[in-house]
């Protein structure tokens, strides 16, 4: 008599547990729709900034590092904006000769293409890394020696390390896709960067 006593109070309790198992499920269920609807702004905003970063510019594609940096005059630099362009990109120091050498020749090479649509001139220094001046201390240095052509400030040298700068100068030709077509180290003349980008066209 107690065994069916016992039996039939486990069975109350097993079905009771069921039940409270299925209310459980169907609350969190309407919780997580409640969520869901209560918030129809984050889903909208989640969309947008995809849809955004998809149609950023689609026409880049190529296996040039994508950096986004300062110049000295406190202008944003974002290599896909290029995209159409070919870009002649220099990395270089202050505390490297040949670097300072060919200073006039940059200056030369910007007044010659600054009027062009099809050709961009970018050079690049990494303000406190690996023995360069500061950014403010840059960028007095630069104005003292009367430089026209574009320097991005790359802080830390995140960049130089994403191109495998391992000496300077070191130049790189960026076809209008975003590809590299070709690196050169070491000083190159202007007439040598003409040839070399009508060649990647």
């Amino acid at each position: 008599m107690k065994n069916k006593k016992t039996i039939g109070l486990i069975v109350v309790l097993a079905i009771v547990l069921v039940f409270a198992v299925i209310l459980a499920v169907n609350a969190i269920a309407v919780d997580n729709n409640k969520v869901v609807e209560e918030n129809p702004v984050a889903s909208q905003a989640a969309n947008t900034e995809l849809n955004e970063e998809n149609d950023s510019t689609p026409s880049f594609q190529g296996d040039a590092y994508n950096f986004r940096l300062v110049d000295t005059e406190g202008n944003t630099h974002i290599l896909e904006q290029y995209s159409g362009k070919q870009v002649y990109l220099k990395f270089w120091a202050t505390w490297c000769p040949s670097c300072i050498e060919g200073l006039d020749e940059l200056n030369e090479l910007h007044e010659q293409t600054k009027d062009r649509d099809d050709i961009v001139i970018l050079t690049i220094v990494a303000p406190g890394y690996s023995g360069e001046k500061s950014s403010a201390k840059f960028i007095e240095w630069y104005k003292e020696q009367e430089l026209v052509f574009t320097v991005l400030l790359d802080e830390g040298g995140n960049s130089f390390f994403e191109y495998g700068i391992r000496a300077v100068p070191s130049s790189f030709y960026i076809d209008t896709k975003g590809n590299i077509t070709e690196t050169k180290l070491g000083h190159v003349g202007n007439d040598k960067i003409f040839e070399t980008l009508e060649s990647v066209k």
